[in-house]
């Protein structure tokens, strides 16, 4: 443990030490310049939104999101100065409070225990063979192999769900079939009615709603809703469905050896309960210190792969949904084999993947 700990801190030094401390991802930099006065800081705030294109507000609302905006500055200066293992940014969602971007930006839900149930999914899942830990690769990385889409963009609006379930499906129907498709998140926007749409919703019953409905179009055929939200279910968009799906299966809780042999198999969708520092992640290894598993906020997400730093640290490959100016290139290094069973922010709460084939007897 404490061999452990010291190669954590290793790795804070060299990625502080490479990087600098004040600088902010996505584009955007600031210097202690910027902190030094009044003037300077709405100055910085007003290069910030223009960065972002922000929309016009009135004097009211700029004042009070700049109030936000600073808030979050003075967060994310003071983590990086404090040397940890990752360093935080100031992105698009950078003025607005921690419950604004959970209500904004998140959405997902918590089905029922042994959820995959619902579909027999216990016995798929046999196809995900146990193997032993030495079997498993020391690094995976699903991006290599080229059968993940590039993380994509869901906007405001509670849908990451849906952009967990595409991204799994669209992964194991790449590996198993050889095609990779860019499926349509807004199809199940709009067309799983029971669920949330922009208001949440859970991967496996998504999986569900799509084995029992004809499978998943394309997002050519069914475009993602600019601005995001949900519309009505329009049949005539769904006529090209090249993606079918059996079922799910999920993973085990508390188990990340078999979440390892499951994203061996393909990328999975997860869960986690998400926090400050991971909304303001620009790079490095996200410890989730200040993730708890009964937090307001929960996010679904795909883990496309593993591996360990040259410090040793052990990490997941996670694939999000909030653009590409998010994280690093929209992808983050996450905490792995943490010593908690829930594993970093509970991500082992609650996993799935479909199943395209199902066995005879199921």
């Amino acid at each position: 443990m404490e061999m452990k700990m010291r190669r954590l801190v290793l790795f804070s030094v060299v990625l502080v030490s490479v990087v600098g401390l004040t600088r902010a991802g996505s584009g955007f930099e600031y210097t202690e310049a910027d902190l030094a006065s009044d003037e300077a800081k709405w100055a910085m705030y007003e290069r910030w939104r223009a960065h972002h294109n922000k929309p016009e507000a009135s004097d009211y609302e700029k004042q009070k999101r700049f109030v936000v905006f600073m808030d979050t500055v003075n967060r994310v200066d003071a983590h990086n100065k404090a040397k940890k293992p990752y360093l935080m940014e100031l992105n698009k969602m950078s003025d607005l409070t921690f419950e604004e971007v959970g209500r904004l930006y998140t959405g997902a839900k918590m089905g029922r225990p042994v959820h995959g149930r619902l579909l027999g999914a216990r016995r798929n899942s046999s196809r995900v063979k146990r193997t032993d830990r030495h079997e498993l690769p020391p690094e995976l990385d699903w991006r290599q192999h080229n059968v993940v889409v590039e993380p994509k963009n869901q906007g405001q609006c509670g849908s990451c769900w849906t952009f967990a379930t595409m991204g799994t499906l669209e992964s194991t129907w790449a590996i198993q079939k050889g095609q990779l498709h860019r499926l349509s998140e807004q199809q199940l926007v709009d067309c799983d009615l029971g669920q949330g749409g922009c208001n949440g919703g859970v991967p496996a019953y998504a999986l569900r709603f799509l084995s029992e409905n004809g499978g998943a179009t394309t997002e050519e055929c069914y475009p993602y809703n600019e601005p995001p939200q949900r519309g009505f279910c329009c049949g005539a968009k769904l006529q090209n469905r090249v993606v079918q799906v059996s079922g799910f299966a999920d993973v085990p809780i508390d188990d990340e050896q078999a979440l390892m042999e499951a994203v061996a198999q393909q990328p999975v969708s997860a869960v986690l309960a998400v926090f400050e520092g991971f909304f303001n992640y620009k790079e490095g290894l996200y410890t989730g210190e200040d993730c708890t598993s009964n937090g307001p906020n929960l996010h679904a997400i795909n883990l496309v792969g593993w591996g360990t730093t040259p410090e040793g640290c052990k990490y997941w490959i996670l694939k999000n949904s909030w653009g590409q100016d998010w994280g690093e290139k929209g992808y983050m290094k996450i905490a792995r084999q943490t010593g908690d069973p829930k594993g970093a922010c509970s991500l082992t709460q609650q996993t799935c993947y479909p199943v395209l084939d199902q066995p005879p007897d199921a």
